[in-house]
């Protein structure tokens, strides 16, 4: 789902297959079907489900169909059935260090959904309710203050 995407881009990070690309001029990625392997990883990093499977591609994708989506033109499994793809276990979550925060604002502007707040060049907070665990704030901090909770 495109709409859904939040552009952290981990699928892209976990694609065995460079089959994920990210579009520059949006905060989207575009899946190429004929380098795909079907591995499912992009389905399992996903932070916010928008990724799942058809029944056309469900098959190379062993037990796993009702969780990816691809540029087939098919309705995604879950949809054709009325239902929604499964949130995901919101279970990795991050904390900033006070102590080793510059508050550059980097994390905050890398955020995919805007949950780091904070003033310039104090302490900044993650709003656990917003974080989607996706981890781009901790690799865009420069200090490294970020870590899992």
């Amino acid at each position: 789902d495109r709409n859904a995407c939040i552009g952290c881009k981990m699928c892209i990070r976990v694609c065995p297959a460079n089959a994920i690309e990210s579009l520059a001029d949006e905060k989207k990625v575009m899946f190429h079907m004929d380098r795909c392997c079907f591995c499912a990883q992009c389905t399992e990093i996903c932070p916010v489900s928008c990724i799942w499977m058809t029944h056309e591609f469900a098959f190379s994708s062993y037990d796993r169909k009702a969780e990816i989506v691809t540029d087939s033109g098919s309705k995604p499994v879950s949809q054709s059935e009325g239902k929604s793809p499964k949130k995901k276990d919101q279970g990795t979550k991050y904390e900033i260090d006070p102590e080793k925060c510059i508050g550059c604002t980097k994390c905050a502007r890398t955020c995919p959904v805007q949950a780091i707040s904070g003033k310039i060049k104090e302490p900044h907070v993650i709003d656990e309710e917003k974080c989607v665990g996706c981890g781009a704030c901790s690799e865009a901090c420069p200090v490294k203050a970020i870590h899992v909770k």
